[in-house]
């Protein structure tokens, strides 16, 4: 959503013709926020290359202006990137061979014939909803709007819409699959970005064709009170989606949740578990289940793992069950669990029962499945 509002932000400062430095500022800024922050500059960075294409047909003045709003849009958000990569330096003198390890295993590192392949992929399983551990409200209608907005605007082209217009509104969200294609993690959360694209597309179409343009009852009325059906039609799909998920709020809290776990895990050693169980614990002190993708092969790597780190509680989940149970289905999640027999193993033979609990939304991420089981989360302590 921040990343959203920046993309949005730096795209109203770019159409109302403010400076290129100006313009890369919000997507600068967007560099701290995440790293996706490279999709959403795509978009402005195609907006300008098509102005100084347009300008190399006309005259040289305009031609170096336009080469120097490129030049000056780069250089702004490549400095603050590199001074973001200094600062992780600072925390981790190895940050990039482990950003480029995290990035090869969501995906990043691919071919970019599997990115392109997997790009169709990602958009069907957001058409179905199918989110794995994310929330995901039904965005079809996006993808339907969006759609109905590009062919109004192929057909605003036969009447008034000059073909440079119709290049630059297009570019906006075609660029932004592309930043997606080029970075391949198929993240969920980024198909926002594509969401006022697509309505705006719709609108700006729309506007444009001189269909409705003659029309007095669009003029007098219709168009005056768009505004209004916008806000009227957010306000109503915000209401349902609430309504949605409001059946969950009589479940255990996330307060709850974190109570149970300080009262029955001890402030000796380390904890392995899921990563929603992190402010139950101090710094450093939580172990995840994605630590576990790089054990060796051996039988014993797991037990080594365990006692080289100190870790002396372990939370099991249901989650972790079916996770094992479906593989490869979940395996984005933590990896291969391949050592999830070894884990069990541990447990049956050194570990004591300390606590159990239903928690149906934070014993089970994957949101298919919540709540639709009392799935439970089971604390044990290991004896080393």
């Amino acid at each position: 959503m921040l990343l959203t509002a920046l993309f949005l932000f730096s795209w109203d400062l770019k159409c109302k013709n403010h400076s290129s430095w100006i313009v890369a500022l919000p997507l600068s800024a967007a560099i701290f926020v995440h790293p996706n922050a490279f999709i959403i500059a795509i978009p402005m960075g195609v907006l300008y290359l098509i102005e100084m294409l347009d300008s190399f047909c006309k005259s040289r003045i305009k031609r170096t202006g336009k080469i120097k709003d490129i030049v000056f849009f780069m250089v702004v958000p490549a400095a603050f990137a590199s001074a973001a990569v200094g600062f992780s330096y600072l925390m981790d003198s190895d940050f990039l061979n482990h950003y480029l390890r995290f990035g090869d295993s969501v995906g990043a590192g691919d071919s970019l014939l599997i990115k392109l392949l997997g790009f169709p992929v990602f958009l069907e399983k957001m058409w179905r909803g199918n989110a794995g551990t994310y929330y995901l409200a039904d965005v079809r209608p996006m993808f339907v709007i969006g759609s109905l907005g590009f062919l109004l605007l192929l057909l605003s082209l036969v009447h008034s819409l000059n073909r440079k217009t119709a290049l630059s509104v297009l570019s906006v969200p075609l660029s932004l699959a592309l930043g997606m294609v080029l970075v391949g993690k198929y993240g969920p959360p980024t198909i926002i970005f594509l969401m006022p694209p697509a309505y705006l597309l719709f609108a700006y179409s729309l506007n444009k064709l001189k269909l409705f343009q003659k029309k007095r009852f669009y003029k007098a009325a219709l168009k005056p009170s768009l505004p209004l059906i916008v806000i009227l039609a957010a306000a109503i799909l915000s209401w349902t989606t609430l309504m949605e998920v409001s059946h969950s709020l009589h479940k255990p809290s996330y307060t709850s949740y974190i109570n149970f776990l300080k009262e029955n895990i001890s402030k000796e050693g380390r904890v392995l578990a899921n990563l929603n169980t992190a402010f139950a614990f101090d710094y450093n002190r939580l172990v995840i289940w994605r630590d576990l993708a790089n054990l060796g092969a051996d039988e014993d790597s797991l037990n080594k793992f365990l006692k080289k780190n100190d870790v002396r509680w372990v939370i099991l989940t249901d989650e972790l069950e079916l996770v094992y149970e479906s593989r490869p289905v979940w395996n984005a999640l933590y990896g291969n669990p391949f050592w999830y027999p070894q884990l069990v193993g541990i447990i049956e033979d050194e570990g004591v029962e300390a606590a159990a609990g239903i928690f149906p939304d934070y014993a089970m991420r994957i949101v298919p499945y919540m709540n639709r089981k009392p799935w439970a989360s089971v604390i044990y302590r290991i004896q080393q």
